[in-house]
């Protein structure tokens, strides 16, 4: 796999480094086609650089700038999919964040109408609480008057009682002042 494109590539260096530069380009073509095969772009990159340097260094121009095209066309998709994966990051990111707004608003709306429904409670008991005062003392006031008006209806039969009383005492006063006038001059007739 990757090790194995990787170690042909340290051979590779070797030889270059040993000046067996027919071993080397070996090592280099066979790393680059381990490194294509197991999509290790990094290791085929640099054993396409090794490679050039030993085509550089047998003449072979052609073979050089070949190699040197071929490592810029992998650094080229190296960059690409750095930039592929850099631009998901931060989508992924963006993403998140979105998704962490959408929840914050959510909770404050949340508690926006948790706290709503707390003020129109309290007012809703508030206002049940004050009609319920209001109630106890239209009630209190009606059976007072209430009160008052079997007060006065008795005060009115005490008065026409004490009335009909007096008007008997009266009336007896009269009678007795009468039978005692009569009583007077009957014995005034009978002393004459």
């Amino acid at each position: 796999g990757r090790s194995g494109a990787n170690g042909e590539y340290v051979l590779g260096l070797y030889y270059f480094n040993s000046r067996n530069y027919s071993s080397a380009k070996l090592h280099c073509l066979e790393a680059i086609g381990e490194a294509g095969k197991n999509a290790s772009p990094m290791v085929e990159e640099h054993a396409y650089s090794a490679h050039g340097d030993v085509e550089l260094l047998l003449g072979d121009f052609n073979a050089y700038h070949e190699s040197r095209r071929l490592e810029d066309s992998v650094r080229t998709k190296l960059r690409a999919d750095q930039i592929l994966i850099n631009t998901q990051e931060l989508e992924t990111k963006y993403n998140v964040a979105k998704k962490e707004a959408e929840i914050s608003n959510l909770n404050k709306a949340r508690q926006i109408q948790e706290l709503t429904l707390q003020r129109h409670t309290f007012y809703i008991t508030v206002l049940t609480v004050a009609v319920a005062i209001l109630m106890v003392v239209l009630w209190l006031l009606r059976t007072n008057n209430i009160r008052k008006e079997k007060l006065l209806i008795s005060e009115r039969e005490l008065t026409e009682q004490q009335t009909q009383i007096l008007e008997k005492e009266k009336t007896l006063l009269s009678t007795q002042a009468l039978m005692e006038g009569q009583e007077a001059e009957r014995s005034r007739l009978a002393k004459d």
